[in-house]
């Protein structure tokens, strides 16, 4: 199913930038080497499964040894969905896996990304192996992806004075307090590429080589939240068959709306994200992350 997010009231063009929201909705029988988030993934049968060997958190005991757990596959995107993500050369399958447990701090993430050519995996796993133990929180539910486009803009504090200032006239003359900032400027939710939704505070990675790094896409616990007017997908708001008004009674957008809003099945510390980053200017294309909780 097509997934639309409604249009915003006003254009930036200067300011735009594409993000491709993934709209990660349940579905068990997404074929193996498909788009798609969780579930079993396109791997060669020959190359060993990772291992976790990071630290484990435990709140009696910060130091304790690696816990040796398997990863679990997180997300995996085919090059012909998805042309704007640029690949590496002779690649055209990007996998992202993690160890579904905590590490030296509660919402520390610890992920593994992998570039591969489908043509290549010749010989495919028949079965992924299954991590033992699994912290719920972390794992992610069997999803079909629908991505969309849609243009987002910069938050307003990153817009030059003059334009800030004309949109908060804009606020005060509609007499409600930050629009722009929560229903017009950065998109919610798992996304890839454009700005970066930021929990707390703007935290851009430093590669190695000195360079910042590019956002590359964004791992979130829920999709919209308490901005679901202008967030939630049209097509999910009419499946529930209630009105606008009879959503916003008593919170009850939480329950009908809770199969869109969280339907990866993941809870990133109290309702986190994970933003991973890549340096293309180094030759390996380095890949780090940052993660982010109320």
């Amino acid at each position: 199913m097509v997934r639309t997010t409604p249009a915003p009231e006003f254009d930036l063009p200067a300011f735009a930038r594409q993000t491709v929201r993934l709209h990660p909705r349940p579905d068990p029988a997404v074929a193996v080497n498909a788009s798609k988030w969780g579930g079993p993934i396109l791997w060669p049968a020959s190359e060993e499964w990772p291992i976790c060997t990071e630290p484990e958190w435990r709140e009696e005991d910060d130091t304790s040894p690696p816990h040796e757990h398997r990863y679990i596959p997180v997300l995996q995107l085919r090059q012909d969905d998805f042309p704007e993500l640029l690949f590496p050369d002779d690649t055209d399958l990007f996998q992202l896996l993690w160890c579904p447990n905590d590490h030296e701090a509660m919402i520390s993430v610890v992920c593994k990304a992998y570039w591969r050519k489908e043509a290549a995996i010749v010989g495919p796993l028949a079965e992924v192996p299954r991590p033992a133990p699994v912290e719920e929180d972390y794992l992610p539910r069997p999803c079909r992806l629908h991505p969309e486009r849609v243009t987002e803009y910069p938050y307003q504090s990153d817009l030059p004075a003059e334009l800030g200032e004309a949109i908060h006239r804009w606020e005060v003359e509609r007499g409600i307090e930050g629009p722009y900032e929560t229903e017009m400027s950065v998109a919610p939710g798992t996304k890839l590429g454009g700005y970066v939704d930021w929990i707390q505070f703007e935290w851009i990675p430093t590669c190695e080589c000195g360079h910042d790094m590019e956002h590359l896409l964004t791992i979130a616990s829920e999709e919209f939240g308490g901005h679901w007017p202008r967030w939630c997908p049209i097509e999910d708001v009419q499946a529930t068959g209630l009105s606008q008004a009879e959503l916003e009674t008593g919170y009850a957008y939480l329950y009908a709306l809770e199969d869109a809003g969280r339907s990866s099945g993941i809870m990133l510390g109290d309702v986190g994200s994970l933003y991973l980053f890549i340096c293309r200017k180094c030759p390996t294309w380095p890949i780090d992350s940052v993660v982010q909780s109320h």
